[in-house]
């Protein structure tokens, strides 16, 4: 009787390897690099806006090292951890997040946000240059006797205010958007600080007189104290417009300069100080000429403006 040949029972399938499990031998095999020589690489490759971005977020994290408040009573100074608060804080945690997303990026690492990268980066920008205008407007105080003292900032604060603005412009560097964000650091401290003095200047009796005939806290800053103070902070817009408009050097690394005709602002753009450099080192007697035109249109512009500033500074005396 012939036996029926034994066949051997089917091996068991093997499991479908997970896909997060699949990594190179040749990745295995090879040591990790130590933290901070990836860190040092870390900038080698990343885009210029990359570069620049990182950059702005480092300054602002350093920019809290130096000093940021004047004592009004005993003149010391003091950095941003002597006076920390919640406004530090968050310009700390947008300053870690934007530098951690950017060395995540430099490594390869590919994962989605809601937004691109730049935009994330430009609205980080924007978010701590109001975190720092907050700060600007609502600074520390010290009581004394049963006197209030607010602290006087110093050039640190305005360091973070600078970086925050080019945290801003990562995204659109090179750009006519970019010169007016840059201009736009030089404007806000001298507007800000120019109208709270003109506020401070307001006698606290007219405000007491409008609230005890019965008129209510926002209409008391409207109809009286801004009222009172317009004249004054109309002359400190005139007069920070006045201070940027000779400004040559932020506009020549942001906005560029166009040869032609150019409204849009998501491109390099002339303008008046840009024109007057180049014109004035061009070997062209005519161009020359061209760039004395130009800088007597900005005096004429600055005189005018500087006469109606001191018109409205004798108005409000009078």
């Amino acid at each position: 009787m012939n036996e029926r040949p034994w066949d051997p029972p089917p091996e068991p399938e093997a499991p479908e390897p997970d896909w997060r499990d699949q990594r190179d031998r040749g990745e295995e095999a090879a040591p990790a690099e130590p933290l901070w020589t990836r860190l040092r690489e870390a900038p080698r490759r990343l885009a210029r806006e990359q570069q620049l971005a990182g950059a702005a977020a480092i300054g602002i994290v350093l920019s809290m090292f130096t000093p940021w408040w004047r004592d009004p009573v005993f003149g010391l100074s003091y950095m941003a951890f002597n006076r920390f608060g919640w406004i530090e804080l968050s310009l700390l945690l947008v300053a870690g997040s934007v530098l951690f997303t950017l060395f995540r990026r430099a490594e390869g690492r590919i994962f989605h946000l809601p937004l691109s990268d730049g935009t994330l980066a430009a609205g980080a920008g924007l978010w701590c240059c109001v975190l720092v205008l907050v700060r600007l407007i609502g600074e520390p105080t010290r009581h004394l006797n049963g006197n209030t003292y607010g602290y006087d900032p110093r050039w640190g604060i305005f360091l973070c205010l600078l970086c925050s603005a080019a945290l801003a412009a990562s995204k659109v560097v090179q750009k006519a958007i970019a010169g007016t964000l840059a201009l736009a650091v030089i404007v806000i401290p001298v507007v800000v600080r120019t109208t709270e003095n003109m506020l401070l200047l307001v006698p606290n009796g007219l405000r007491e007189a409008a609230s005890a005939l019965g008129a209510p806290q926002n209409h008391v800053i409207r109809a009286v104290t801004w009222k009172a103070a317009r004249a004054g902070m109309i002359t400190g817009v005139l007069l920070a417009v006045a201070r940027i408009s000779g400004e040559t050097a932020p506009l020549l690394f942001t906005a560029l300069g166009n040869n032609s005709m150019s409204m849009d602002i998501t491109k390099p753009m002339a303008s008046l100080p840009t024109v007057i450099f180049q014109f004035a080192i061009s070997p062209f007697p005519d161009w020359h000429t061209l760039a004395w035109g130009g800088a007597l249109l900005i005096t004429a512009t600055v005189l005018v403006l500087s006469i109606a500033a001191r018109i409205l500074e004798n108005q409000k005396r009078t």
